[in-house]
């Protein structure tokens, strides 16, 4: 099922309004108030990419009281974790050269 995370800005003080109406729009999956960049952070999951495109751009951001929102689509399926690998050492490696101090004259 298409999803998105879409981050809200929203008018000061009325974080817990706007998600209520977001809410009541549907296709909340999960959602988190949030204190820095953006105010509300939304996980919004449609039947389709149409119908989740329809929902942020028409409904979601139609909503009273946001001022701006930042979407970003996730893919289908989710990314598989891969292990790390382990990094080889290297012999060849220079030794680091001391850094400078600046300059300062008065």
């Amino acid at each position: 099922m298409p999803s998105a995370y879409v981050m809200f800005n929203v008018s000061p003080g009325l974080e817990y309004e706007v998600l209520e109406d977001a809410r009541k729009t549907g296709g909340v999956e999960e959602a988190y108030i949030s204190y820095g960049v953006y105010d509300l952070i939304v996980k919004a999951t449609a039947p389709t990419m149409p119908e989740l495109r329809e929902l942020i751009t028409f409904k979601y951001r139609q909503l009273s009281n946001v001022t701006s929102t930042m979407t970003l689509m996730l893919e289908t399926m989710p990314a598989p974790i891969r292990e790390a690998k382990p990094q080889e050492k290297s012999v060849d490696k220079k030794p680091a050269q001391k850094r400078m101090e600046p300059l300062i004259m008065v």
